[in-house]
């Protein structure tokens, strides 16, 4: 989709395509444009089949999926997408608004926020962002229950990830509870940790 919907943006008012994987079944397009005068960010959400793209990208509609459709979403919503991992200096762009659209989709509104795209980070960058990235996942290290009130976290993200990069076919959806899912993601976020640390040096 070159354009959102006209509904979303008039045909008079600037839409600018946003690099993203085009290929993921949730995304049905990210553009810079504005809403009421200023400057934001449009993503429209799909659901499950709404979206063109191959299979291992397409949109889940269970909460347990690796690519669950309405993830972003809720993300925003609950507020996790600003707080969860700004102790390590990463937050998200405030919400403007989510707004439920008539053909299941939902327009996701973001504020535009200046700086340098991703496309154009280097390695360092790249390290820097693994370390925060490790600083952020294991601040929720015994903070077990804070997240069981949601059913959409990714819980198998990685494996899943691991097992599609090794030609594997099977998924499965982890259902531990909170604690033991961040237990076993210790090992992994000790070694990104040591890699982020080893590779600033």
């Amino acid at each position: 989709m070159t354009r959102p919907p006209l509904d979303l943006v008039p045909a008079d008012v600037p839409a600018h395509p946003l690099t993203h994987n085009p290929l993921n079944g949730v995304t049905g397009g990210i553009w810079r444009t504005r809403r009421d005068g200023r400057p934001a960010v449009l993503k429209l959400i799909t659901p499950p089949a709404g979206g063109a793209g191959p299979a291992h990208w397409a949109a889940g509609a269970d909460p347990g999926h690796w690519n669950y459709w309405r993830r972003e979403v809720e993300a925003y919503r609950s507020g996790l997408a600003a707080t969860a991992w700004a102790g390590a200096g990463l937050v998200a762009p405030d919400v403007l608004a989510a707004e439920e659209r008539p053909d299941g989709t939902v327009a996701l509104w973001l504020a535009d926020v200046a700086g340098r795209p991703g496309t154009s980070a280097g390695v360092d960058d790249f390290a820097e962002l693994a370390r925060r990235l490790g600083a952020a996942q294991a601040g929720w290290l015994g903070r077990a229950g804070e997240l069981s009130r949601h059913d959409w976290p990714a819980r198998d993200w990685l494996p899943v990830m691991l097992n599609r990069a090794g030609g594997a076919t099977g998924q499965t959806y982890d259902r531990r509870d909170e604690a033991a899912m961040f237990a076993g993601r210790a090992p992994v976020l000790a070694l990104l940790a040591a890699w982020a640390d080893e590779s600033l040096r």
